[in-house]
């Protein structure tokens, strides 16, 4: 991947994924994975640009926690040392690092990351997000109106 990498993002080791920060309602979250939904999670936590692509689309920070909560209830697995990505995290990722490449970005920002996510068709996060009404189409308006882009200039690999 040619970009840097995604801003903010840190190796997750267990101790800070099972703390009460990492759970959708506040407690722990014990997975063996990190899936799809953990990194919409991780977005809604966001204090940027971000925030405003997801309130545009209708969506508030509390309800994306709750829906991937109904949807995927705190596990029971204990993981030891870094959690790894599910396959469907890893392809989200590097969807995200594709696009932020095809638009000339130097970073994996939030906003990309939410693109990549609504690229798995078949992912947890993906399908929190159309239950939402939050559909890829209307994803992909919004993030592009974030970068002061239309639909019509729209590059894109995935989609577009």
């Amino acid at each position: 991947m040619g970009v840097r990498g995604v801003r903010g993002v840190r190796e997750v080791h267990r101790p800070r994924a099972t703390s009460g920060r990492a759970g959708p309602r506040g407690g722990p979250q014990t997975h063996a994975c990190i899936g799809t939904e953990h990194l919409l999670l991780g977005l809604a936590k966001k204090e940027d640009p971000l925030v405003q692509v997801l309130r545009r689309l209708g969506l508030e920070t509390t309800a994306i926690r709750d829906k991937v909560a109904e949807m995927r209830p705190p596990g029971r697995v204990s993981a030891i040392g870094r959690i790894p990505l599910t396959p469907r995290a890893k392809t989200a990722l590097e969807r995200s690092g594709i696009e932020a490449e095809l638009r000339g970005h130097p970073h994996i920002d939030a906003e990309h990351l939410l693109w990549g996510l609504s690229r798995q068709t078949d992912a947890t996060a993906t399908t929190a997000l159309t239950r939402m009404g939050a559909t890829p189409d209307r994803i992909r308006h919004q993030v592009l109106l974030s970068w002061g882009q239309s639909a019509q200039t729209e590059r894109s690999e995935f989609g577009g």
